[in-house]
């Protein structure tokens, strides 16, 4: 199936930030209702709102990266029985990479901050 829109966010000046919010759409365009299904048998309502939450904030291009919840999906996936974990191991492994991603790029974006060679110093007087 061919999509007629491009799901990368070319306002976003940040090439990491465009990739892990583009792999979350993918995944989420493919799997998505997988993951809300099955978010919706671990924790009945919470595990539900959880899932449409995730989704809604990952496909909102004004959303941070950093305020995706892919953690405590993970968390609430974790709770599933031994049947259902195997059903979903892909989407767990997805989810874990879309994570790690994350976690790259806020340490990149907490290193650039915290180098004293990239802050800028005006001459007073």
């Amino acid at each position: 199936m061919r999509v007629s829109f491009s799901l990368v966010h070319p306002e976003r000046a940040d090439a990491n930030e465009r990739a892990v919010r583009r792999e979350a759409e993918v995944s989420l365009t493919g799997s998505g209702a997988r993951l809300i299904e099955a978010l919706g048998l671990v924790g009945c309502e919470d595990g539900l709102a959880l899932g449409f939450a995730f989704r809604d904030i990952a496909l909102d291009p004004e959303m941070p990266q950093a305020s995706l919840a892919v953690a405590e999906v993970l968390d609430a996936l974790a709770m599933a029985d031994t049947g259902l974990r195997c059903r979903i191991a892909g989407l767990r492994a997805a989810l874990a990479g879309l994570l790690v991603r994350i976690d790259e790029g806020q340490d990149e974006f907490s290193m650039e901050a915290a180098d004293p060679a990239s802050a800028r110093f005006s001459k007073v007087g």
